[in-house]
């Protein structure tokens, strides 16, 4: 997404990293996201003062190691020098954990008791709205969900996960029990429940249905495969941190499964199945969302 506002965040490695790294993971989603993942020994990297000229906000996570750290206050009067408009995260409560002259100089987003309200806090200041952490974005309505992947706002990881979901336990169904009506034996040898493995057997399946002239065989399966090969050659392919491009081409591999399995019930005639699957299709795929968005939330919490 171009220009989007970018953040270089300022912490402690000794008790800050597992925090950071999930508040760098949740504020991604919105903007580009600078922290230093490596321990650092000996003198200061000055490619550091780099990074903070090039960011757009300075956010300095308050714990103790960090509000003892030269380092750290180095990087924040450098900050201050440059003119960053800065912003603090207040992640522990108690006896130095926090600093009365930053804190009359700044403002802060307060972590100790609820990451969301400390996020909603720190996006307010940053970007001038609040967000929720995408760890909440299970809660929204199924339309709302499914507009939030649709834009980026869902982890990329996710969407690529939820989307291989669609496939394997949409489109195979499909052509798996359409196989087994016709009595295939090519579908019994070995398993495909992955795209690459469904992808391989698609042109099988046409050659055999077309040996049989079985064109209702030959039309589904064609539809099929350019949803499936743009899963395994596009989204597949593409970085976990990719969110923007990710959720895109997530939401359109959605709408193009949702067609599929329509024309499935229009070639077979099975009208009350199409009626089902207009009806229902987007909310049981959000309910497979929110069930993702929940699993990887937990992971995420155990790091904090």
């Amino acid at each position: 997404m171009a220009n989007r506002p970018s953040v270089f965040i300022s912490y402690a490695h000794k008790d800050g990293m597992d925090f950071v790294r999930r508040l760098a993971f949740a504020l991604e989603m919105y903007m580009d996201v600078y922290w230093d993942r490596r321990l650092q020994a000996g003198s200061y990297p000055v490619q550091l003062f780099s990074e903070i000229e090039n960011r757009d906000y300075f956010l300095f996570v308050m714990t103790p190691y960090s509000l003892d750290s030269k380092w750290c206050r180095d990087e924040l009067n450098y900050a201050e020098q440059n003119g960053k408009q800065i912003a603090l995260a207040r992640v522990y409560s108690g006896e130095g954990t926090t600093d009365s002259e930053l804190d009359s100089n700044y403002t802060y987003g307060d972590f100790t008791e609820d990451f969301d309200v400390g996020f909603r806090r720190l996006t307010a200041m940053i970007l001038g709205q609040p967000f929720s952490s995408w760890e909440l974005l299970s809660l929204a309505p199924t339309k709302t969900l499914l507009s939030y992947l649709k834009y980026g706002a869902i982890p990329g990881l996710i969407a690529k996960t939820f989307i291989e979901w669609v496939v394997v336990a949409k489109i195979w169904n499909v052509l798996q029990e359409y196989a087994i009506k016709y009595n295939l034996s090519i579908i019994h040898q070995g398993k495909h429940f992955t795209p690459s493995g469904v992808l391989n057997l698609c042109p099988v399946l046409i050659e055999e249905y077309s040996q049989s002239r079985n064109f209702v065989g030959i039309s589904m399966v064609s539809s099929a495969k350019p949803i499936i090969e743009k899963f395994v050659s596009e989204l597949m392919l593409l970085n976990d941190n990719n969110h923007i491009v990710a959720g895109k081409l997530s939401s359109e591999l959605l709408e193009e499964t949702k067609k599929f399995l329509l024309q499935d019930t229009t070639l077979n005639r099975d009208f009350k199945l199409m009626a089902t699957i207009q009806g229902w299709f987007d909310f049981e795929v959000a309910e497979k969302l929110r069930v993702l968005i929940n699993d990887h939330s937990r992971r995420s919490k155990y790091l904090y």
